[in-house]
């Protein structure tokens, strides 16, 4: 039957695209109980945002840039009072800099812990659904092939017993 040879092609789909996907989690599984942890540390004010790697690659720009200030505002300014306000302003402004990476660090952190808490559920129930939908039209064609065939089973022999 035609129908037979469709719903095992979309069987093998499915369990294809099944082991895809656990392959991907087994694969994946590590980082994910990694960043679990962090998530869980961070919501419990344990987290130490020094520790991001985007922390440290943040905080070398800021430093290159500070030095970068530095050098110039000694090379430009006459010594004594002026050299030391604008010293003092480029410190200033290397702190508000690794004050605003900490916040945007820790803001991401929170934004990442708070989408994992709230749209994984909904995207496992998303993809359960999606699946219970396929079962159900697989089998809803089954039935209609089935039925489709004794149908016709049934026209044939009320033809063939008419014709008698």
């Amino acid at each position: 039957m035609g129908g037979d040879k469709n719903s095992g092609g979309s069987n093998k789909m499915d369990k294809a695209a099944g082991k895809i996907a656990m392959d991907y989690y087994n694969q994946t599984d590590p980082m994910r109980q990694q960043m679990i942890g962090n998530y869980g540390n961070f919501m419990e004010g344990g987290y130490d945002v020094s520790q991001n790697p985007v922390w440290g690659a943040g905080r070398g720009v800021i430093e290159d840039q500070y030095n970068v200030a530095r050098e110039n505002t000694i090379g430009a300014s006459p010594r004594g009072g002026a050299l030391t306000d604008q010293l003092a302003g480029v410190e200033e402004s290397r702190a508000g800099a690794l004050g605003n990476l900490a916040a945007n660090v820790s803001q991401d952190e929170y934004n990442k812990a708070y989408g994992m808490a709230t749209g994984v559920p909904q995207q496992s129930m998303g993809t359960l659904t999606t699946l219970a939908g396929n079962q159900a039209m697989a089998n809803s064609q089954e039935q209609a092939g089935k039925y489709g065939a004794l149908g016709g089973m049934g026209q044939g022999l009320g033809m063939y017993l008419g014709s008698k």
